[in-house]
C-alpha cells in the first residue's frame, strides 16, 4: 500500500478535505491473491492492490466503467496472441524441422503504474482507506487495475515496444554488441532439451504464415513472448533486444529530486523466466516447441482437477467458485479449438 504513495502513482488526502473536491468518486479498495514467481523459479504467493471501479460512485451513484464509452477505446489484439505464437511455432518447424525453436519471454514491473491518467479520469478513480482508526481518500494517479479501460489504454504503450523491438531484431545495422542495455549480462543461460528428445513433425497449416526468418515478438498486455529458430545470431540478438528497447523508453532518473522509479524490466523474473528455452510457460499454458505440446503446468493442472473433485463430492458450489470454475474450463474448451 505504501507504494501507491511512495512511488506518486496516488496523491493522499484527509477524507474531509478530498471530499470538498468538485466531482470526486471513490471506489472501494480490495486485494487479490495470485501466485508470483521469485527469482529460483518459485511460485510464491503474492498480493496485487486492486481498485475496482464497477463499484457506485458514492455521489453520482453510476459506476465508472459502466458510464464509459467504450466505442472511443482502442481496439484490443492481444487477445488473438497465443494462436499468433502457436501458428508461428508450426511454420517454424515445418521450415526448420531439425532446428530447435527458441522462446523467449520479459514483462515490465508495475505495467499499469507507468502510464499518468488525465486529470478528469483521475477525480472518478479515488479510493478509500482506513489508516491507523483515520479515513484517507487516494487520487489515483495511474491507470488502475479495476478500470474497464486498463488494457486498451497500456496496449498503446506495450504495442509500440512491442513494435520497436522486431524492428531492432529485423535492422542489419544494428550491433548487439555495441548498441545494448548491460542488464542482458543477468540472463541465465539456455535451457536446453536432451539432444535424444527427437523433433515432432508439424503438420501443414490450413493457412499461410509468413516465416520470421529473424524471430518475432508478440504482447499480451505487458507479457512480450518472442518465438525464434536457431540460425544465424539469433540467439545473441534474441537476448540483447528486449532490455535495450525497453531501457530506451523508460525514463530512470538518478537525481534525489525525482519520485523514485523501479527498473521497468522485472528483475525476478528475468532472472526465472528470461533464458531461452524450448519450452516455457505462456499466457498461462506450457509450450513445448521441440515436441509440439501445449499442455498446462504441473500446479494449475492439479488445483483445477482438485476443483473438479471438491464439486463432484459435495455437489454444491457457490457462485464466485462456480464462475471461477466456468471460467478455468472456457479457458480448456478454447485451447482445445484453437488447436483443432
Amino acid at each position: 500500500m505504501s507504494n501507491e504513495i511512495l512511488k506518486g502513482w496516488g496523491l493522499i488526502l484527509p477524507e474531509e478535505s478530498a471530499l470538498n473536491i468538485p466531482d470526486l468518486e471513490t471506489a472501494p479498495m480490495g486485494v487479490v491473491e495470485h501466485l508470483g514467481i521469485n527469482s529460483l523459479g518459485e511460485y510464491v504467493p503474492k498480493q496485487r492492490v486492486t481498485h475496482d471501479l464497477s463499484f457506485l460512485g458514492i455521489r453520482s451513484g453510476e459506476s465508472i466503467n459502466s458510464i464509459m464509452d467504450r466505442s472511443k477505446l482502442e481496439p484490443i489484439v492481444i487477445g488473438h496472441c497465443m494462436s499468433r505464437l502457436l501458428h508461428q511455432i508450426v511454420t517454424l518447424r515445418r521450415r526448420y524441422p531439425g532446428r530447435k525453436i527458441w522462446i523467449r519471454k520479459e514483462d515490465l514491473k508495475s505495467a499499469y503504474r507507468r502510464l499518468h491518467l488525465g486529470a478528469g479520469s483521475a477525480l472518478k478513480s479515488g479510493m478509500k482507506v482506513k489508516i491507523n482508526g483515520k479515513y484517507y481518500i487516494i487520487i489515483s494517479l495511474r491507470i488502475t487495475f479495476g478500470g474497464a479501460s486498463g488494457p486498451a489504454d497500456f496496449c498503446l504503450f506495450s504495442d509500440i515496444v512491442c513494435d520497436t523491438i522486431n524492428d531492432l531484431l529485423a535492422c542489419n545495422s544494428w550491433n548487439e554488441k555495441e548498441v545494448c542495455f548491460k542488464f542482458a549480462e543477468n540472463i541465465p543461460p539456455a535451457e536446453e532439451m536432451d539432444r535424444n528428445i527427437p523433433f515432432e513433425e508439424a503438420s501443414e497449416l490450413s493457412v499461410e504464415v509468413p516465416v520470421e526468418e529473424n524471430g518475432k515478438f508478440d504482447v499480451y498486455i505487458d507479457d512480450f513472448i518472442r518465438i525464434a529458430v536457431d540460425i544465424i545470431d539469433n540467439k545473441s540478438r534474441l537476448d540483447v533486444a528486449p532490455y535495450t528497447v525497453i531501457h530506451a523508453i523508460s525514463n530512470n532518473p538518478e537525481s534525489e529530486n525525482y519520485i523514485p522509479r523501479d527498473n521497468m524490466i522485472e528483475a525476478e523474473k528475468c532472472l526465472a523466466e528470461g533464458a531461452l528455452a524450448e519450452s516455457r510457460i505462456c499466457l498461462g499454458w506450457v509450450l513445448n516447441t521441440r515436441r509440439l505440446l501445449v499442455s498446462l503446468p504441473e500446479h494449475k493442472c492439479k488445483a483445477w482437477i482438485n476443483d473438479l473433485r471438491k464439486i463432484i463430492r459435495r455437489k454444491t458450489i457457490n457462485y464466485c467458485d462456480l464462475k471461477s470454475l466456468i471460467g478455468k474450463l472456457e479457458n480448456v474448451i478454447i485451447m482445445i479449438e484453437m488447436m483443432g
